[in-house]
């Protein structure tokens, strides 16, 4: 159940047509919306941009570089790629509790981030590089089967989901808040330009070139996202350590107001700085955060938002 309401005999009837078009348009969406909380999902863009994106990209490495059930059964880097994925696979599931942090650390948002851009563009780099001269097929394949992998691993670093406190910037420095900021233009115009570029160089007469086009484009959808996220936190000079909230409408009605524990500027960014600006008198610097001592106590999803 979506978390606009607090159980289903609340629920009115426009609530109910709400959901079941959610669920039409992206059954991903709603499902995310119910089983997740409202700050682990929709304070960033690349949540979402994440679990609509991730499967795709898995499953269509095979049906972008090899042209044949016949050649991946040939093909030793395919066997390279599964065997590479299953490890990856326990590799995640032997880490997975060094992977629930008490507190989000800004330098894991950062790095999470730039680490799925990176991926990301080089997925779409070996879409444009493959069976063309000068590069050598398996290498591609090898490079692109590495990167779905590597943006996996790097959203988990990024994301907040075992964590008892996340990161976010204010809400006025969000990057689609009061207005459309000109960063955020300028990374679209960059990739409709990255698009039209990719357009020209993929070789019609490739073999599946409409599915490359398709899975390129998609790709660059992400990337737009994603590199918003990413340009927004990378060079931000504050940022807000917060507690969860399950439901939008707990940033209103639970305290903290806004779920806010601590305002953190950047010292590097205020250290030639005379006017701190809006800054609240209790703010923190970002190299010498004190926090009360229970923050810092094993994440427990059950009690979570008592």
């Amino acid at each position: 159940m979506p978390r606009q309401k607090k159980s289903l005999k609340y629920f009115e009837t426009r609530d109910y047509i709400r959901c079941i078009l959610k669920f039409l348009i992206s059954p991903i969406y709603f499902y995310v919306e119910c089983v997740t909380s409202y700050t682990r999902t929709f304070i960033f863009n690349t949540n979402m941009i994440f679990w609509h994106s991730f499967l795709v990209f898995f499953i269509s490495h095979p049906f972008l570089f090899y042209e044949s059930q016949d050649e991946q059964r040939k093909s030793e880097v395919f066997s390279f790629t599964i065997c590479f994925f299953l490890i990856c696979f326990l590799i995640l599931m032997i880490s997975v509790s060094f992977l629930l942090r008490s507190i989000q650390s800004l330098i894991h948002v950062q790095l999470g981030l730039f680490g799925m851009v990176l991926s990301v563009h080089s997925q779409i780099f070996c879409i444009f590089a493959e069976r063309r001269e000068g590069f050598d097929l398996n290498i591609i394949r090898i490079i692109d089967a590495v990167a779905v992998h590597a943006y996996v691993f790097f959203y988990l670093l990024f994301c907040n989901l075992g964590t008892r406190l996340y990161v976010r910037l204010p809400v006025k420095m969000m990057p689609f808040s009061f207005g459309v900021k000109l960063y955020v233009k300028v990374i679209a115009v960059l990739h409709l330009i990255y698009a039209i570029i990719l357009l020209i160089g993929l070789e019609s007469q490739n073999q599946r070139y409409h599915l490359k086009l398709l899975i390129s484009s998609f790709k660059i959808f992400c990337s737009f996202f994603i590199s918003v996220d990413a340009f927004s936190m990378i060079f931000t000079d504050q940022f807000l350590i917060c507690k969860h909230r399950e439901r939008k409408e707990d940033f209103e009605t639970k305290k903290p107001i806004g779920g806010t524990i601590c305002h953190v500027a950047i010292r590097r960014a205020f250290n030639k700085r005379k006017d701190f600006g809006d800054l609240p008198a209790d703010f923190q610097y970002d190299d010498d955060i004190k926090l009360h001592p229970k923050w810092y106590t094993k994440y427990q999803p059950c009690v979570e938002f008592v």
